[in-house]
This record gives structure tokens, C-alpha cells and sequence, in this order.
């Protein structure tokens, strides 16, 4: 400790001070480090964990929905490293625009269910 071999106790205090708040803001700086990197993962596995085998250049799982998406994107929300947030809400489009396509191919489906069964009634006098 440099600070130990200084007699004048002025300067010794003041110095001490010095690296007092040096030393805290420096926990401060790590304290909030670690907490940048608890959100990242928790992020990174809420998204992981809307495709299937948490493989985001697949494809979403059955049971991933809005409700699923809305909730990732929450934790992603939190996260302060751009870069990181990008890559994820990019990640997170993607799931989207999956759901949005299961969705409009169920409706289609119904849609044409639907046509063929009226087709059937229409076959027959009463409907």
C-alpha cells in the first residue's frame, strides 16, 4: 500500500479518500457488470427457449405464442448492451414472424374446412 508509506496524515487521509471512493466505484462498475450479464442470459434462454431445442435458427416450438413472445422480449427489454439487444430482438422478429405464419396457415386451413363443408351442404336440399 502505497498510501500506508505516507507520513503526512493530510495527505494520507485525503489520498485514502481518494482511493476509498476509487475502490467503491470500481465494485460499483463490476456489481453492475454482473448484473448486465444475468439479464443477457436470462434473455438469451427466454428466447432459446421459444424454438425448438432452443435452436433459434430453427423453427418455434408448438407451445410457443404471443403471450411467450411478449415475456422474452420483457427480459430482452432489460438489457443494456445494444449489441446484445439487437441480436436478440432480431432472434425474437424471427420467432414472430414464424407465429404469424402458423397462424395465418391455421386460418387458411379453417378457411378451407370450412368452404368444403358448406360445398357438402349444398349437395343436399336442406343444406
Amino acid at each position: 500500500k502505497v498510501v500506508d508509506a505516507i507520513t503526512d496524515a493530510t495527505k494520507k487521509a485525503a489520498l485514502q479518500k481518494e482511493l476509498d471512493e476509487a475502490k467503491k466505484q470500481l465494485e460499483a462498475k463490476q456489481a453492475a457488470a454482473a448484473a448486465e450479464k444475468a439479464r443477457q442470459e436470462a434473455a438469451e434462454a427466454s428466447v432459446k427457449d421459444l424454438f425448438t431445442n432452443g435452436d433459434v435458427t430453427g423453427t418455434i416450438k408448438d407451445t410457443t405464442d404471443q403471450e411467450a413472445i411478449d415475456k422474452a422480449r420483457k427480459v430482452v427489454d432489460a438489457i443494456t448492451d445494444a449489441t446484445k439487444k439487437a441480436a436478440l430482438q432480431k432472434e425474437l422478429d424471427e420467432a414472430k414472424k414464424q407465429l404469424e405464419a402458423k397462424q395465418a396457415a391455421a386460418a387458411a386451413e379453417k378457411a378451407r374446412q370450412e368452404a368444403a363443408e358448406a360445398s357438402v351442404k349444398d349437395l343436399f336440399t336442406n343444406g
